[in-house]
């Protein structure tokens, strides 16, 4: 009997401890119902009823009825978030009607619209770059003038946050509307596309240098080669440079996008200072053309005799070599010149190797010409 009632006490506690985690449960699902019924009420997404069939069309915006709204404020301010909210939504058909409006409108003239048009794409637009792109594009196709500086920024912004958000999207309009307008959608902004998708996609903005209409492949190479701030970013480029060489079959073409890349690497590199380079340099596994290359337009860039050391010393340690007319000897050279009781601790506290020996001989030899007592 007492262990029936054990028994029965068990699987009714367990009965109970169950009906509990789906209370839990449930209440735990009408919190999350109630956050996204609030969440779209935020966002004007009307929530279906219960047997109504669910529409997963965008809601329509009527682009004249909003171009005469925003005419109307005037120089009050703007609603930024619902402004930009409904010009997302608008379609390339809904885009049309908003521009059309805006030129129909009579209180405007060409100044005050390419204002309200700039203003549109640096506030309420400031986070939707695919709506500001296609605003911009509608009124430039609709004769409207812009002042260029302004609108560069503006279009440029939005092209390098559209290719963070959706690279394959900022490569398709590069292409489809970057062609009507030329004087905004220079090489500057094809660079700076192909520079950020290449910091997450290096092998894919190679591809696409033949794309862009880009004239000087070189050019190009640089803006990729530029991308990037971490050593797996820095890695992932050079890889990806190395890939896109082998597709190449003429050898001196070759050689030429190869000095030219690793040129603007090291430019980029001597920016972000030797303590980062030496974060990565050793696993680029550098050829001795790539050293040699790479080194010498670190030694071309690196004027502060502050900081020659440090590279010299980066350089030596992923495998550059310090001998009489290399990079990094003459960098040594140069820094003697200028600071010869700098360098000369330096040395002094650098370790005993090849690398060493070969940096005190380039010491030794410049030192001579200018106080031959210190070089004995």
């Amino acid at each position: 009997m007492k262990a029936s009632l054990v028994l029965t006490f068990l699987v009714l506690a367990g009965a109970g401890l169950l009906g509990w985690h789906n209370q839990t449960r449930i209440e735990s699902a009408r919190a999350t119902k109630h956050t996204l019924e609030q969440r779209a009420t935020r966002e004007a997404i009307a929530k279906p009823a219960a047997n109504e069939h669910h529409d997963d069309r965008r809601p329509e915006v009527d682009g004249k009825a909003l171009a005469a709204e925003v005419i109307a404020a005037g120089d009050k301010p703007l609603d930024h978030e619902k402004t930009g909210r409904e010009l997302a939504l608008l379609d390339e058909k809904g885009m049309q009607a908003f521009i059309d409006g805006i030129f129909a409108a009579t209180p405007l003239d060409d100044k005050k619209r390419a204002n309200l048009v700039m203003k549109l794409m640096g506030t309420a637009l400031t986070d939707r770059p695919r709506a500001s792109l296609s605003l911009f594009e509608k009124f430039r196709t609709a004769g409207g003038t812009v002042d260029y500086h302004e609108a560069a920024t503006l279009v440029h912004g939005a092209l390098e946050q559209l290719a963070i958000e959706d690279a394959s999207s900022a490569l398709e309009w590069l292409r489809d509307k970057g062609g009507k307008l030329p004087d905004i959608i220079n090489e500057a902004a094809r660079f700076k596309v192909l520079s950020t998708v290449a910091a997450s996609d290096p092998q894919r903005a190679f591809r696409e240098i033949g794309n862009l209409g880009i004239p000087h492949p070189q050019d190009a190479i640089g803006a990729i080669m530029r991308a990037g701030n971490t050593p797996a970013q820095r890695l992932a480029v050079i890889a990806a440079l190395r890939g896109h060489l082998a597709t190449l079959p003429d050898e001196r073409k070759k050689k030429e996008q190869s000095d030219a890349a690793l040129a603007h690497l090291a430019q980029s590199a001597v920016y972000g200072g030797d303590k980062v380079a030496k974060e990565w340099i050793v696993a680029a596994k550098f050829t001795p053309t790539e050293m040699q290359a790479f080194a010498k337009a670190i030694s071309e860039r690196s004027s502060d005799p502050k900081e020659i050391g440090g590279w010299v010393e980066c350089l030596s340690s992923a495998g550059a070599e310090i001998f009489s007319g290399q990079p990094v000897q003459r960098m040594i050279s140069h820094w003697t010149r200028n600071d010869y009781r700098a360098a000369g601790e330096w040395l002094l506290g650098t370790p005993d190797g090849p690398a060493k020996q070969a940096a005190v001989r380039a010491y030794a030899e410049t030192v001579a010409h200018y106080e031959p007592e210190v070089a004995e």
